[in-house]
């Protein structure tokens, strides 16, 4: 990711491939499946996300991704679980503020038509 930070499509693509890696990992293929379809419909707002906000942050998604990682590699399956979730919580929680404040932005620009 980090040799991709001018291009916010490679960007998300390999965000998702990284979670899915992970994922795949627990071999449940129903449920991997299942977050695969949730970040495929999502992806639109990961981007446009990254392109208005996260950009600036993203060396410490890469800290969090690294992180993981780095859990993974010890095999301490509890800390990865921990980091994993407050990481894609954290980003979650942006994402829906971000959309929030959008939308009202746009109802507000709306009303005063």
């Amino acid at each position: 990711m980090e040799n991709h930070l001018g291009d916010v499509a490679t960007l998300v693509k390999l965000n998702h491939q990284f979670h899915l890696t992970l994922y795949a990992a627990s071999g449940r293929r129903h449920l991997c499946e299942l977050n695969r379809i949730l970040r495929y419909r999502t992806q639109h707002y990961l981007h446009v996300f990254i392109v208005e906000v996260e950009l600036g942050h993203l060396p410490q998604t890469q800290g969090e991704h690294r992180a993981i990682l780095e859990a993974c590699k010890r095999g301490d399956a509890e800390q990865a679980a921990a980091i994993m979730h407050d990481h894609v919580a954290q980003v979650g929680r942006a994402i829906v503020e971000y959309v929030r404040q959008r939308d009202e932005s746009e109802d507000s620009a709306n009303r005063t038509k």
